[in-house]
């Protein structure tokens, strides 16, 4: 409840509630000091947080601004010394909790490191009893001349184009121009992240996350090849070279060094023949327009 200017708080974005630094509890908190709140109303105490520190923060600002905190399920009420003990009790629990999931996540995953077990299925791989194996498995037939294809047949010609073209979106347009569509890749990023892969080259590799993937390779934990591999050593040899020279050209070329939208340098404008780029975002987008649209506006 608010005593003035009421907001609504967007409601499609889901946060942790053991982050105290989400969008919309900075936001709470920002109009409880400037004294525009009355009352905080949750469901259950946990959506406040679940560190005891960060919900005793939190209290301390309810009190200093005299705001009452309401929790619905739990029958609690603040402005008594009972209800705010109640409340650090219960955020105790909360963050017992929070720990005893990230004990369960981490033996999880001693589990997996100690059976050599890989985390994720690669396009040209299934799993069997836990390894990576070919994807042997029909996947497709060309309509020109009515062969079958297996997921594996796919992925090493995919390999076979891009050791030929050596770039990302000529690789992209002659996927598109053989296989009819998209196959394996929507965009170079995904493309570069797939062929970087050391699983492709038999290897098991923990550690690989988001930020390291390839360029910070010390961080990496090699247990050795234990699965079928699709690129030999010097192959990968070739394709490190060639991501090298991409990387160059891209920074040599292009200041910024950001990847351009799916499919951007593929889709052609009708009427002038330039390049075209999506519009929107690469989980939203809605279409193709041409690059030089500002021009014909103008």
């Amino acid at each position: 409840q608010t005593c003035a200017l009421p907001i609504c708080f967007p409601v499609t974005i889901v946060e942790s509630g053991s982050d105290f630094e989400r969008s919309g509890f900075i936001a709470l908190c920002d109009r409880i000091s400037h004294g525009l709140v009355s009352d905080v109303v949750v469901t259950r105490l946990d959506r406040l947080g679940r560190s005891v520190i960060g919900v005793k923060k939190f209290i301390d600002l309810c009190v200093k601004h005299g705001v009452n905190i309401i929790a619905l399920d739990d029958a609690i009420d603040t402005n008594s010394v009972s209800g705010r003990f109640h409340i650090n009790m219960l955020a105790s629990f909360g963050e017992m909790e929070v720990e005893r999931i990230r004990e369960r996540i981490q033996h999880g995953h001693d589990y997996r490191k100690s059976k050599n077990l890989p985390y994720h299925v690669l396009f040209g791989y299934r799993k069997d009893e836990g390894l990576l194996v070919f994807e042997d498995r029909e996947f497709l037939c060309l309509l020109d001349d009515k062969t079958v294809l297996r997921g594996v047949d796919c992925a090493r010609l995919i390999i076979d184009y891009f050791l030929t073209i050596k770039t990302f979106r000529g690789t992209l347009r002659k996927i598109i121009e053989v296989f009819g569509g998209c196959v394996g890749f929507r965009t170079a990023q995904g493309l570069s992240s797939w062929l970087s892969n050391p699983a492709l080259r038999g290897y098991l590799v923990y550690k690989r996350s988001k930020q390291n993937r390839y360029s910070d390779r010390s961080k990496w934990e090699f247990r050795g090849k234990f699965f079928d591999e699709l690129i030999t050593d010097h192959e990968w040899i070739e394709i490190e070279g060639i991501f090298q020279n991409i990387t160059y050209n891209r920074t040599f070329y292009r200041s910024s060094g950001n990847y351009t939208l799916p499919f951007g340098g593929l889709m052609k404008c009708q009427n002038c023949f330039s390049s075209a780029m999506a519009i929107g975002s690469l989980k939203t987008s809605a279409g193709y327009q041409c690059i030089k649209y500002r021009e014909v506006l103008s």
